[in-house]
């Protein structure tokens, strides 16, 4: 008689654990944001490397070059981050973060010499 109750309490456990599991993974995938997926990432980078150039020439007086445009890949973070150089000295370090929603960028650098 123990037999023939385990087996229904055993579907029914796995069952739940899947249902739990799916609802989980859905639910983080709908709180990345939409800038960061990877059909739009290319644009997002490219409006990212705009502002950044501009931010630095606007508030510095410095060209820049940007080398690389990444995001931390956590769920409903709109930030990415920006590493790059001073166009007229290549050991000048520059980097900035990004807010993906508006483009407002914000200097991360210690220290840029105009």
């Amino acid at each position: 008689m123990k037999k023939n109750l385990f087996n229904p309490l055993t579907l029914v456990l796995v069952c739940v654990l899947l249902a739990l599991a799916t609802w989980i993974y859905t639910i983080m995938d709908v709180d990345s944001p939409d800038e960061l997926s990877k059909e739009n990432w290319p644009k997002t980078e490219e409006k990212v490397n705009q502002a950044t150039i501009e931010h630095f020439k606007k508030e510095k007086d410095i060209d820049v070059v940007i080398e690389k445009v990444s995001f931390t890949g956590e769920y409903a973070t709109h930030e990415a981050y920006v590493e790059g150089h001073i166009e007229s000295d290549k050991h000048q370090r520059i980097s900035a973060t990004v807010n993906t929603e508006n483009y407002k960028v914000k200097i991360t650098s210690k220290k840029t010499n105009s």
